[in-house]
C-alpha cells in the first residue's frame, strides 16, 4: 500500500518511567537505569518538564540524577528514560489479541443469554447492544 511521508509504525511500545519521593532536602536521586547524560532522561515535577543541563534544573550521569535545588515535599516527581522500552508489541499481535478477546465476549454472550451479557462485560447498554449486533455478524463458527 502506498503512502506519503514516513512509513506507518507497525509496533506499539511503552516507555520506562520512574517515580521519586521528594523531601525538600534531597538533591541527588538514584536512577533505576544507567544513563550517559541528562539528555537521556526527561524529568517532570508536577507534570512540568524540567530543563536538563549544568546550571539548569538537573544533571544526570550513570545512575545519579542531581537536582540544582531540592524539590518540595509532596511534589509529583518522575522521569521517563528516552530510547528505553518496557514492552514492544506488533500491531498484528495486538489486533489478534483484541480479536480473541471479542470472540470470547461473543461466546460468553451467547452462552449466558443476551440480557446477562450486559453484566459480563460491564459496559453501558447503549454501547453493548450495537457492538454485539455488529460483531455477531462476523463470528465464524467452528
Amino acid at each position: 500500500m502506498g503512502f506519503i511521508g514516513n512509513k506507518p509504525a507497525d509496533t506499539f511500545h511503552t516507555t520506562v518511567k520512574q517515580s521519586f519521593t521528594p523531601d525538600s532536602s534531597t538533591t541527588a536521586f538514584t536512577l533505576n537505569q544507567s544513563v550517559a547524560g541528562e539528555n537521556e532522561v526527561e524529568l517532570f515535577i508536577n507534570n512540568v518538564r524540567q530543563e536538563p543541563g549544568s546550571g539548569k534544573a538537573y544533571t544526570a550521569s550513570s545512575t545519579t540524577l542531581t537536582m540544582s535545588e531540592a524539590p518540595t515535599t509532596g511534589d509529583d516527581m518522575y522521569c521517563i528514560f528516552q530510547g528505553r522500552h518496557k514492552a514492544i508489541i506488533s500491531c498484528q499481535t495486538l489486533l489478534y489479541k483484541v480479536h480473541i478477546f471479542i470472540q470470547l465476549l461473543i461466546w460468553q454472550a451467547k452462552r449466558l443469554h443476551y440480557q446477562q451479557a450486559h453484566y459480563l462485560i460491564q459496559l453501558p447498554r447503549q454501547l453493548v447492544t450495537p457492538l454485539l449486533q455488529h460483531l455477531q455478524l462476523q463470528v465464524v463458527e467452528r
